[in-house]
């Protein structure tokens, strides 16, 4: 909760970078992206935090087989057909497409990538509507300041770090099974974007 309400500040400085691009006042644009990187740093230090209340035994021997995928769900009286439903997964978070979106981070074509899209599916419209609308901006690559630039990039890439470690220690030592909550191979596509963020600095 504490790192999606840091975001708010992620969003306020969006804003302001798309106020800021049909005047090129590049000062503001580097000023917001500083104002990011600041931003997804905090959220760093909460993720780090995830020991203080969560034991990794404890998360998964009592926690994490009740948000894992669900495969050939029938609700009986209401649908014939079974249902499958991915398991929760920080993929479903809009923060992490928003940033993606707005750096225009060229993510290799692949099985992981659609799974983000596809995982778009489980978020709100609105976030999705936001999403699409990130996207849409013009690229900062070439106009903004390369350290500032560069700054949210490595914070993302840091981000995506310690989200990696956590996902070592609380899931992939404890269990040869590569598949994650979200029925996905996380270690080696979590290993792929952190990789594809930092090669995308200027």
């Amino acid at each position: 909760m504490e790192i999606e309400a840091i975001a708010a500040r992620i969003l306020d400085a969006i804003a302001e970078i798309q106020q800021a691009l049909p005047t090129s006042e590049f000062s503001l644009i580097d000023e917001s992206l500083e104002k990011i990187a600041a931003a997804i740093d905090e959220q760093i230090t909460v993720l780090r935090r995830i020991p203080e209340k969560m034991d990794p035994g404890l998360y998964f021997k009592a926690f994490r087989p009740y948000i894992r995928y669900f495969e050939n769900v029938l609700y009986e009286g209401v649908d014939r057909q079974p249902m499958q439903y991915r398991g929760e997964t920080g993929a479903q978070s809009s923060i992490m497409p928003v940033l993606v979106g707005l750096m225009k981070i060229p993510h290799r074509s692949s099985l992981l990538t659609e799974h983000l899209v596809a995982i778009r599916q489980y978020m709100p419209a609105s976030h999705q509507a936001l999403i699409r609308s990130v996207e849409a901006m013009p690229s900062l690559k070439q106009v903004a300041d390369k350290s500032a630039f560069n700054q949210v990039l490595e914070a993302m890439a840091n981000f995506r770090d310690v989200h990696y470690g956590w996902a070592q220690e609380y899931i992939a030592r404890r269990t040869p099974d590569p598949i994650g909550t979200g029925g996905t191979p996380y270690m080696i596509w979590l290993k792929q974007l952190i990789d594809e963020t930092r090669q995308w600095q200027r």
